[in-house]
């Protein structure tokens, strides 16, 4: 099966908020649908917000992330999430 390089990465959440010890879901899709590249995440603060690798944001204390979503083709999208 031949790479297809993403062109273009959203990231959506169902919620701009999370709340200290809760999580949140967040979804990232790739343009063209049928890219094959790998999606990692990254918080700007772990000590605010953890994501695993899966897209689960989990509080950890009050303050405001950006949560990054980044193709193995090099393109990114974020999103900004406020921990209370």
């Amino acid at each position: 099966v031949p790479a297809v390089p993403a062109t273009k990465v959203a990231i959506t959440a169902p919620s701009k908020t999370v709340k200290v010890g809760r999580t949140l879901q967040l979804k990232a899709s790739l343009t063209p649908p049928a890219a094959t590249d790998r999606v990692t995440r990254k918080s700007s603060n772990a000590k605010l917000a953890k994501v695993s690798q899966t897209g689960k944001v989990t509080g950890v204390k009050k303050g405001a992330v950006t949560i990054t979503a980044t193709a193995a083709s090099g393109k990114a999208a974020s999103v900004k999430i406020t921990v209370n």
